[in-house]
């Protein structure tokens, strides 16, 4: 019989961000202490981490239970760009003079005409002037980085929250640093949706798809506060770390044991 197996886990004193494993927390002396696994003082980690090639060179990984999503917090936006097109149609430059025959059948020719070239004038103006994620401005990098540039839109980074220049391809990083001006700073502590909450601003920030499992999704209803996800970058598999060298069969089993959990 195996004997009992003692299990040591690690994690982060706080929750926000609730994943984060990065090389200045790997020692008791960080700010948020945590993720000892390297080193052997601890054998587990109590939440879930993004798994990656890098970090696979130091601790093994469980199955993924879920995925992580980059995206962004903002206000909803309550006006979307509507163009009365429809109705200032109708509006006639003249007079129609004549027989009651005259009208009817003048008044159906107009109509038939106006309700052909309507039809593809509507379809025109709707992939053009709508937004394509309803009540968000943007739902990518580019498209952040447009509405900054061309909008005065603000981008704000917390201490210890999600940065874009990790999720950045080397173009859209350049395009960031020039775009650093336009950024706000605020630190670990404050509420994050206070500054949401001015005129133009949002944040970057990534969120499991057990929490958001829609493209867009209410995360403060009082607020008005959306997270939306971001339509071009990969989701990123989150799993439980282990410490590499633990007991023979310890992860096989520790996944059949989640397979069985999440399948109830």
């Amino acid at each position: 019989m195996r004997r009992p197996l003692t299990v040591t886990t690690v994690g982060y004193q706080t929750d926000f961000p609730y994943v984060n494993f990065r090389h200045e927390c790997f020692n008791v002396n960080c700010r948020h202490p945590g993720a000892e696994l390297h080193n052997g003082s601890a054998d587990i980690t109590h939440h879930t981490l993004v798994q990656s090639l890098d970090r696979m060179e130091k601790v093994d990984f469980t199955t993924p239970i879920t995925f992580l999503y980059a995206g962004y917090f903002m206000r909803e936006v309550p006006d979307l760009e509507v163009v009365d097109y429809i109705l200032s149609s109708f509006n006639l430059p003249f007079n129609l003079q004549g027989p009651l025959c005259v009208y009817v059948l003048t008044f159906a020719w107009i109509w038939f005409c106006f309700a052909l070239i309507l039809h593809y004038e509507a379809t025109l103006r709707s992939s053009l002037t709508s937004s394509h994620c309803r009540g968000a401005k943007f739902d990518s990098l580019d498209g952040a980085m447009d509405a900054i540039e061309k909008e005065g839109w603000k981008l704000v980074i917390q201490e210890g929250s999600y940065n874009p220049f990790n999720f950045c391809k080397p173009v859209q990083c350049a395009r960031l640093e020039k775009l650093k001006d336009r950024f706000v700073y605020i630190p670990f502590e404050e509420y994050l949706s206070n500054t949401l909450m001015q005129e133009r601003h949002f944040a970057f920030t990534a969120l499991s798809s057990d929490i958001a499992p829609n493209p867009i999704s209410v995360v403060d209803s009082r607020m008005d506060i959306l997270f939306v996800k971001d339509s071009i970058i990969a989701p990123q598999p989150l799993c439980y770390a282990v410490r590499k060298g633990i007991q023979e069969g310890f992860l096989s089993e520790l996944n059949m044991a989640m397979r069985l959990s999440y399948s109830r």
